[in-house]
């Protein structure tokens, strides 16, 4: 096709006035997914807040591995300050996100988004990056309780 509709303005009689396209060999859009497979209560689970604060880590994915996300001091201070957060408040909400296996913390600037749920990137990716997340999550909290996927995984 070559190009990606960004604007169009229609009479209410239905005749186009103006379309404006994108050329998708110069341009490519980035998105990132929520997961339904195994049903949304754990994003029922969540409040507001929370849900914003993932949608904002999803867009600091890095390109290598596309479920770890590294935020700088400056990048954490943005995200507070959009989501109207103190730092301390910002710390308790990835706490949260943690306890409920939304991510899991690598280091102070370095998060992975559990994939089960949320992931960027082709789909093909999440088996094996779901058995990963819960290998480090089960490691650090001491826990054998954490499904893993009940589909075969190519290793």
């Amino acid at each position: 096709m070559g190009s990606l509709l960004q604007k169009m303005i229609v009479t209410p009689d239905g005749e186009i006035m103006e379309a404006t396209y994108l050329n998708t060999k110069k341009y490519t859009e980035k998105f990132g997914m929520y997961r339904e497979t195994e049903g949304l209560d754990w994003l029922l689970d969540m409040d507001g807040k929370e849900i914003k604060l993932v949608t904002y880590l999803m867009s600091f994915t890095t390109n290598n591995d596309t479920f770890r996300v590294v935020l700088g001091t400056t990048d954490r201070h943005m995200i507070g300050k959009k989501l109207k957060m103190t730092q301390k408040t910002f710390q308790e909400y990835i706490r949260r996100l943690e306890r409920k296996m939304v991510i899991y913390r690598l280091s102070r600037n370095e998060l992975l988004i559990n994939p089960r749920y949320f992931f960027k990137g082709s789909s093909g990716e999440v088996p094996q990056k779901m058995v990963e997340f819960y290998e480090l999550y089960n490691k650090k909290f001491g826990t054998d309780k954490i499904p893993f996927p009940s589909y075969p995984i190519n290793s």
